[in-house]
């Protein structure tokens, strides 16, 4: 017994004595080559805005500037010959206003109809005001 006792104490620290490390798998993302910084062209700016016009900037929207100007989004997409109101272009000319000899139109503004005031209250719905 006495035996086995030793000879296990002897195998334990022969175990101990192995300095092999572990094998270890690197799985950190490798850095990506660098290169210079490409500078993306910015479109010039027109160097006069005519009146009644409006630069697209980043993050705008057809409906946000039309809400700016008090107008109807679809009014704007018309006068501009826009197909698709989602593709605006950063630094492209938008006309805000109606063009000659045709009558603007207010937008959630007070309107008659057959005889009753209607208008439309903040939540978008038509309502008898008289």
């Amino acid at each position: 017994m006495r035996t086995h006792a030793i000879l296990g104490c002897a195998l334990i620290l022969a175990g101990c004595a192995a300095r092999t490390p572990a094998p270890v798998d690197d799985r950190r993302p490798q850095p990506l080559p660098t290169r210079p910084p490409v500078a993306k062209p910015v479109p010039a700016a027109p160097a006069t805005v005519p009146p009644g016009h409006y630069v697209v900037r980043r993050g705008d929207t057809l409906y946000s500037i039309a809400l700016e100007y008090g107008q109807d989004y679809r009014d704007l997409q018309r006068w501009n010959a826009i197909d698709d109101p989602t593709r605006l272009r950063v630094g492209q000319v938008l006309r805000v206003v109606p063009p000659e000899g045709e009558a603007p139109v207010q937008v959630g503004a007070a309107r008659k109809a057959a005889g009753k005031i209607i208008d439309v209250d903040a939540g978008g719905v038509w309502v008898e005001v008289g």
